[in-house]
């Protein structure tokens, strides 16, 4: 963790805004299936939720056991009815009825959430009687990544966990970016998708 005086700086942007689901991976293909299948049923409101990390910590796999380091959930619509399924190399989950407000939210929000911005963890501090702006960067972050599909219109949205998340720098000085970031759909959507995420495992698993 890094605190620069002055700079902004904004991390793994290309990996934010040129995400999708690798196609050559189990669950990539197990996704992309999906996704198919839903649109051949004329559903047209479709997400992918997951989330990439820069680095990832190694795992003990035990014999005879299973460990997928890409998991992707698809929420959708069909007839005013929500659902998510969860996705890994593992093996194949049931789909389970969800809380409407996720997509509801990206049904009504969509411009505004693809402009939105997440900024990172800034505090101002008085040098000889200036303001002087400190950022804060992390080297191994996490993105929470949206592939939405609305008809025949795909975007892709996503935020920085840990600029998202960080209310404190070093323990005491108020991100002054912490209350702003909160209030946007992005950190919505992310929290929403957290608990029916939790949902869903404790469900499934």
């Amino acid at each position: 963790m890094k605190v620069f005086p002055g700079i902004i700086l904004i991390l793994f942007l290309n990996t934010i805004c040129n995400a999708q689901i690798d196609t050559n991976t189990t669950t990539g293909k197990k996704v992309i299936f999906k996704i198919h299948q839903l649109k051949d049923e004329n559903i047209n409101t479709i997400a992918c939720y997951y989330v990439e990390c820069s680095s990832r910590a190694p795992r003990v796999i035990m014999p005879d056991s299973c460990a997928s380091y890409n998991i992707v959930y698809i929420l959708w619509e069909n007839k005013h009815t929500f659902f998510i399924q969860k996705f890994d190399g593992c093996k194949t989950y049931r789909a389970v009825h969800m809380d409407p407000m996720f997509l509801q939210i990206v049904k009504k929000h969509l411009d505004v959430i693809l402009k939105e911005k997440i900024y990172p963890p800034e505090y101002v501090r008085i040098l000889n009687g200036k303001p002087l702006v400190y950022s804060l960067s992390q080297d191994h972050t996490c993105h929470t990544i949206f592939e939405i599909y609305m008809g025949s219109n795909y975007q892709v949205a996503g935020l920085n966990n840990f600029e998202v998340e960080t209310k404190y720098i070093n323990g005491r000085h108020l991100n002054r970016n912490y209350y702003r970031n909160q209030k946007t759909f992005l950190n919505k959507l992310k929290l929403i998708a957290e608990k029916e995420t939790l949902v869903l495992n404790k469900a499934v698993n």
